[in-house]
C-alpha cells in the first residue's frame, strides 16, 4: 500500500501518536490492519 494513507506523527510527553488515514474508501480496512498490526509489533503481543 505505497501512498495509500496520510500519515502525521505527533510527539507527546510520554512518546507520540500516528495517525494514518486512508485516502480513498478502499484503502480503509487495509489501513486499519497495519495499524493493528503496528499495535502488536510495538506491544509484544502475540497474533
Amino acid at each position: 500500500m505505497m501512498g495509500g494513507a496520510d500519515v502525521t506523527v505527533q510527539n507527546t510527553k510520554d512518546g507520540a501518536t500516528i495517525r494514518m488515514r486512508a485516502k480513498s474508501k478502499d484503502q480503509v480496512q487495509h489501513v486499519q490492519h497495519m495499524a493493528q498490526m503496528m499495535k502488536s509489533c510495538m506491544s509484544g503481543e502475540q497474533r
